[in-house]
């Protein structure tokens, strides 16, 4: 029976108390022993760097893919708010110029009134409007086509409409929807007698 040391690392000092207290066990139940010089099997130690060597290299290229990803989070947080900040000031314009030409428009109406008073702490003068609380022109009424009721909501018209003159409506599209058809029948005829 022949034992072979392995020794995957330069130290083989762990690995020699061990291959000698079998040989001396063996010899003392009186089994053949050959004690050879330690062995360092090259091509498995070869595989082992290899592999270490890859694990390395795939650490490495872990920390720099997480660096990229890291970066890449960091640029799109800072172009989303780049944007959101060039799409507020966009809405603060828009709103600006909205809120001017109300302005004019009531001021044309002459529901705005502009008043200025000297400011106490600023010399600048302060400006204040006052609407007039007659909007009553602003409002559109709604009549009934069938009956003298006024609304001030579209909806509430038609929920009238359905309630109280259901038959009245459905008559009215009736009439409507044979009209469209006898115009687009005429249309056609008209097309294929050019032909």
């Amino acid at each position: 029976m022949q034992i072979h040391q392995y020794s995957f690392n330069n130290n083989s000092n762990k690995g020699k108390p061990i291959h000698t207290s079998l040989c001396s066990l063996f010899r003392e139940n009186n089994i053949e022993v050959k004690q050879e010089e330690v062995k360092q099997d090259i091509s498995l130690i070869k595989y082992l760097e290899t592999i270490q060597q890859q694990m390395q290299q795939l650490e490495t290229s872990v920390d720099s893919l997480e660096r990229k990803i890291n970066m890449n989070k960091s640029k799109s947080q800072k172009q989303t708010k780049q944007s959101n900040d060039h799409q507020l000031v966009y809405i603060n314009q828009n709103i600006s110029g909205l809120v001017g030409r109300l302005q004019d428009i009531l001021m044309q109406k002459n529901l705005l009134q502009v008043q200025t008073q000297p400011n106490g702490e600023e010399e600048e003068k302060q400006t204040i409007y006052t609407f007039n609380k007659n909007l009553n022109k602003f409002s559109k009424g709604y009549k009934c086509r069938f009956c003298d009721s006024k609304f001030v909501k579209a909806c509430s018209l038609g929920g009238h409409i359905s309630r109280t003159h259901k038959e009245e409506s459905k008559l009215l599209k009736q009439n409507i929807l044979v009209k469209k058809n006898k115009h687009i029948k005429k249309e056609k005829i008209n097309i294929t007698k050019m032909k």
